[in-house]
């Protein structure tokens, strides 16, 4: 009796692990197949707004039905516009005596002008600089008078002086442009060296422009104007239009089971979202390499991470009382536009979304270390300690990071109050390059980050009470650019382009901002006095700033304007 006693056990301990294996079998088959399909040449790199883009979106719809995501009344397409280029207008000239020019061949807009137009006189300000210090003084603008004129400027630097660290400093042409402005003018003419060609209109992620007509001149039409600007006014006008298209985030529903709390919300998201052929202004960091960027690690594992829950939370027959969403986010490389779009018109409540869980480049587990990193841990009272649970019992070692905001779709639902989980498993040498590829991927690895995903979220979702949402960050970012000497402690908002100014995101607690009473969601539109139009006018203002100084912050707050006073 004890011999068949024990042989039965073994029989069902064998089958139960056979099962278990066929299981997780099918689970990474499953993931395996999302990567490869979302990385594949096919879908080449899945820009936004391409046509790689739109077969992704197309294959996690149908991914989506089939686990049971996508019915009647629930989940599917969430559709938004973006912009994805700029193009002239039907009006852009410049006119002036006997100096003929004809768009795309003479002159172009500059992609950050505003469509406006002028008719003035014309003044000749060298190369645009104006460098007052205490040991240095440089001035084109010297007993010019500039107010109500369109200034003519020239590109980049006087010959000779490309080793001038200090001049290298000041020859961006948005610097040169708004220093222009600043003096008064109403145009800009920007002439080109000799021999180089016009910059093409290139639309800017962040999607911002100056208050006035900017355009480009070959240096031919350019010494044109000059040798006429007696003659007669300047006649210049620049025209530019949006080229648009609708694109689509993807979600689904697994519906809770409590007739109270299935109305309430927990998202996982990810993006599926890439660089496509990569190139210049692409965020590629090989840019001069033009080649399928394939992204399987960024993002198709982050994707593959949703069916990684859907198939731990079936595999379980788990019940839960609230409900969960699942959202692929599309733009989130263009500034987590699907993100942004899903906040600004969500297809469910939103004010009963209570957790977001995101997962970002899950791909690289480390077989070794078993190292993952798990950010906003901060933004729930509860958080952590309901993540130390659930990490317990795994082979895993997690670093946390408090921090709401970071650079991934969660940012947009921490600015809406909501506590955030931003699931990562680390940088490498591929990211952002063509050799992010499939065959580079640790897909068990994904599968056991995504059970920690929907453990979470089953706790989440079970839970007698919701999180307890506090404020965590944001984090200072490091003075990246050339020349920032100072910072003012604040994490722009770079979803918000519908603005004139530089919103606020957050503010980090005793930094210059946050001692003067600046908030977030603050708009600033001045520093010192001169207008902050977008985040480029922002950062070359607080680059002519010193350590010490006093500054004078104009900024609206709920409509009111009003001045801090920030020391620096």
């Amino acid at each position: 009796m004890h011999k068949i006693m024990r042989f039965y056990i073994l029989v069902c301990l064998f089958l139960l692990l056979s099962h278990t294996s066929k299981s997780q079998s099918a689970d990474t088959t499953l993931i395996y197949r999302w990567v490869q399909v979302l990385a594949s040449d096919s879908l080449e790199g899945r820009l936004t707004s391409s046509v790689g883009g739109a077969k992704a979106a197309s294959f996690l719809y149908t991914e989506f039905k089939k686990l049971g995501l996508i019915g009647e009344g629930k989940g599917g397409f969430h559709s938004f516009e973006v912009i994805t280029g700029l193009q002239p207008g039907e009006m852009n000239y410049i006119c002036l005596g006997a100096c003929p020019a004809e768009i795309g061949q003479d002159f172009m807009p500059a992609s950050f002008s505003a469509s406006a137009d002028a008719e003035v006189p014309l003044i000749d300000a060298g190369y645009g600089f104006r460098i007052e210090t205490d040991s240095l003084r440089y001035n084109d603008y010297e007993g010019k008078e500039v107010k109500g004129k369109i200034v003519l400027i020239r590109q980049g630097m006087p010959k000779g002086n490309e080793e001038q660290a200090w001049m290298r400093e000041h020859a961006g042409d948005r610097e040169k442009v708004m220093l222009a402005i600043d003096q008064g003018a109403v145009g800009v003419v920007i002439m080109m060296s000799a021999n180089k060609e016009l910059p093409p209109l290139r639309y800017d992620k962040v999607g911002t422009s100056v208050s006035v007509p900017v355009v480009y001149v070959t240096e031919s039409i350019g010494n044109c104007l000059v040798e006429n600007q007696s003659v007669k006014d300047l006649r210049l006008q620049v025209s530019l239009e949006p080229i648009k298209a609708q694109v689509n985030n993807v979600w689904g529903v697994w519906e809770g089971t409590d007739p109270l709390l299935k109305d309430e919300y927990i998202v996982i998201g990810a993006h599926y979202d890439h660089l496509g052929w990569g190139g210049a202004g692409s965020g590629s960091r090989m840019p001069d390499t033009v080649a399928i960027h394939y992204g399987a690690d960024d993002n198709a594992s982050g994707v593959a991470g949703l069916a990684a829950v859907v198939s731990y939370l079936r595999k379980h027959a788990l019940k839960i009382r609230r409900s969960l969403v699942f959202v692929a986010f599309t733009g989130e490389e263009e500034g987590l536009l699907g993100s942004a779009a899903f906040m600004a018109s969500p297809p469910i409540a939103k004010d009963k979304i209570v957790a977001m869980i995101n997962f970002d480049m899950i791909g690289r587990l480390n077989r070794q270390t078993q190292s993952i990193s798990i950010g906003g841990t901060g933004t729930g009272v509860e958080s952590q300690a309901i993540l130390d649970s659930l990490l317990a019992l795994l082979p895993l070692k997690a670093s946390y990071s408090p921090e709401g905001f970071g650079p991934s779709d969660h940012a947009s639902f921490y600015a809406q109050n909501i506590p955030v989980f931003y699931f990562n498993s680390g940088i490498h040498t591929d990211y952002h390059t063509p050799f992010d590829r499939p065959e580079k991927i640790n897909y068990a690895g994904i599968m056991t980050l995504g059970e920690v995903g929907a453990r979470l979220a089953v706790s989440l979702a079970n839970r007698s009470r919701n999180l307890t949402f506090q404020e965590a960050g944001p984090k200072t970012r490091g003075n990246t650019r050339q020349g920032l000497k100072v910072t003012l402690g604040i994490m722009p908002d770079f979803t918000a382009s519908d603005i004139k100014g530089l919103k606020v995101a957050g503010v980090t607690p005793g930094g210059p901002a946050s001692l003067a009473g600046m908030q977030k969601g603050d708009i600033i539109v001045a520093m010192d006095g001169k207008p902050v139009g977008d985040i480029y006018e922002y950062m070359n203002r607080l680059k002519l700033f010193r350590k010490g100084q006093r500054v004078n912050v104009d900024i609206l707050r709920n409509g009111d304007r009003a001045v801090v006073v920030v020391e620096l």
